[in-house]
């Protein structure tokens, strides 16, 4: 599965608790997925946090792909 950086956001606690809460929840019920998130999107997660260090965190449990045409159309 591809994410957005609203998710990563949410997913951090960033957006407060019931935020993480449901993007827990979600990552969850879909244990055996992959879980992917675009550089660009982690650029996005990345605008919000006080280092490198906090960003890799945050992003830690999603493997971070280069844009592509094949990852643009799939974010799509």
């Amino acid at each position: 599965m591809l994410f957005d950086s609203e998710f990563l956001i949410a997913a951090s606690g960033q957006r407060g608790a019931p935020r993480r809460i449901r993007a827990e929840a979600f990552l969850r019920a879909h244990l055996d997925a992959p879980l992917y998130a675009s550089r660009v999107c982690w650029a996005e997660f990345a605008e919000g946090c006080a280092s490198l260090a906090a960003v890799n965190q945050g992003t830690a449990r999603f493997s971070v792909i280069e844009i592509t045409g094949y990852v643009a159309w799939e974010a799509s």
